[in-house]
């Protein structure tokens, strides 16, 4: 039987010492993963390790949660630090000019065998792999923040597993992935009642962390039913243009998102 990749990876780079970048750290320390960090400026790596003790103060309640016996070192430069990584979490700005060139020089500077997990919310893995010397040894594996609470971690699903993440695959990149998608989708709706002035700011936001919202932290996330799934490709399949579409809510919503 092969062994999971995780059973003997020692060590985790991180490069970007933000709020991912912190949140990637606490939980991989909590799993007794080894992590070397990486930040250009130097505030941000004096600060690091200090963020990360306060962050991993609130966990120990967390089940799956255990004390962390591995460590955190700081380094001076991006090579130093990469250079031995089995695995490279990358944590740089949402720019996708950016980040082909920070993995081009992360391609460079480590093992060849080396992967680099990106924490990109939104770009697309082929676009961010245009200058790298290796694309298949580049992935997106989007964390939703903060990472260390939450275990949604979209597209690199058998690292992310074995660590007690919930992964989930893409059959088709998409920019903002999934979870962002549906984020976004609620923000549409939201701003087109404030646009049709049908209630004010402050009331919208009421309606969700006062309804919805509360119910999905209590309750659990909405799940798609089956049936009513099922009806709905059905729909669609069978209609011979939008405009033939019953006139449905779920129905006109995917007219006007698909269209």
């Amino acid at each position: 039987m092969t062994e999971h990749p995780f059973r003997t990876l020692k060590q985790i780079v991180i490069l970007g010492c933000g709020m991912i970048g912190t949140g990637w750290a606490a939980y991989f320390l909590s799993k007794r993963i080894e992590v070397v960090a990486f930040a250009q400026e130097s505030k941000a790596r004096d600060i690091f390790p200090e963020l990360v003790r306060l962050t991993m103060q609130s966990m120990p309640a967390i089940p799956d949660i255990i004390a962390p016996s591995a460590q955190i070192l700081m380094y001076q430069s991006q090579a130093s630090a990469a250079v031995k990584a089995d695995l490279v979490i990358e944590n740089a700005p949402e720019n996708v000019e950016l980040k082909r060139e920070l993995i081009s020089r992360l391609q460079s500077q480590a093992s060849s065998t080396a992967i680099i997990a990106s924490s990109t919310y939104s770009l697309k893995n082929s676009d961010i792999v245009v200058k790298a010397i290796d694309p298949a040894r580049v992935v997106v594996a989007h964390p939703f923040n903060p990472p260390y609470l939450i275990p949604l971690v979209e597209r690199l699903s058998f690292y992310y597993q074995a660590i007690g993440k919930q992964p989930v695959v893409m059959n088709k990149e998409m920019i903002g992935h999934v979870a962002n998608s549906l984020t976004a989708a609620l923000w549409r709706e939201a701003l087109y009642l404030l646009q049709e002035s049908a209630a004010s700011a402050t009331d919208i936001n009421t309606a969700v962390t006062a309804g919805p919202g509360l119910r999905w932290a209590s309750l659990g996330e909405p799940r798609m039913d089956r049936a009513l799934t099922e009806q709905i490709v059905a729909e669609v399949e069978v209609a011979a243009a939008w405009k033939n579409l019953p006139i449905t809510g779920m129905s006109c919503w995917l007219s006007s998102r698909l269209a």
